[in-house]
């Protein structure tokens, strides 16, 4: 299985609706002109710790659920797919008013950053590399969405060289930075982005109540986990 989902993400998904949200729609963010291996190909044999990415919330038509995103494998001039790096990416999502990412992350976090889901990846690199998690209520009134990498237990590099997925170099919609979470290099040529997006989620039954208690938990967690990085960054 390329990806295979720890923790939360797909059961968190579950536990919560019962069900998957069916979609209502799909945005892309970025044209494709190009290819490039960070953050889910290369990054983690390259060092980098943390990976932020931000896409302009004019991209997007009204407030939804994001309940997945995907890239698609870059494959002009022969490039892959090759072995991905075997690693540990940990998602999640936040508003920013302002435009493009600054060179702090823990500036580029807004206070409704919630983790989308905990992924570890490995093996061949699909054609579609996609991430479905805990749906993320994205309001482009609020500002543009950022999506931030954790990036850790890097355990057989593969070919990471061989993974580039479709970029963009010349529109103004999407934007990244990485480094670590201390500090990180904005640049531009970040992945095109495809999201899937629901305008409401179904009604939760009995037995998805019975993981709001342990989501909650998770949650209460995390904030504390934030508030950290923001005192010791």
């Amino acid at each position: 299985m390329i990806v295979r989902t720890l923790a939360l993400g797909l059961l968190s998904t579950t536990l919560f609706w019962g069900s998957a949200a069916k979609a209502d729609d799909a945005v892309t963010v970025g044209n494709a002109d190009n290819g490039d291996c960070y953050p889910f190909s290369c990054a983690a044999s390259d060092g980098i710790t943390l990976y932020q990415q931000i896409f302009k919330g004019s991209s997007f038509s009204g407030t939804s659920y994001i309940t997945l995103f995907y890239q698609t494998l870059y494959t002009d001039f022969g490039y892959g797919p090759g072995l991905l790096n075997s690693a540990t990416y940990e998602i999640g999502f936040s508003t920013l008013p302002t435009y493009p990412l600054l060179p702090t992350p823990i500036d580029n976090i807004g206070l409704d950053y919630a983790r989308f889901g905990v992924y570890s990846l490995g093996g061949l690199s699909p054609n579609i590399l996609s991430f479905s998690g805990t749906p993320f209520y994205y309001d482009p009134g609020l500002g543009n969405l950022v999506m931030t990498v954790l990036i850790s237990g890097l355990t057989d590099q593969g070919d990471p060289y061989s993974n580039f997925y479709n970029s963009d170099t010349f529109t103004n919609q999407t934007a990244r930075c990485f480094g670590d979470v201390a500090t990180c290099t904005p640049l531009g040529n970040a992945p095109v982005t495809t999201f899937q997006l629901v305008r409401s989620l179904p009604v939760p039954t009995p037995l998805p109540l019975f993981g709001v208690g342990a989501a909650f938990s998770f949650s209460r967690n995390y904030r504390q986990r934030i508030k950290a990085l923001r005192r010791n960054p």
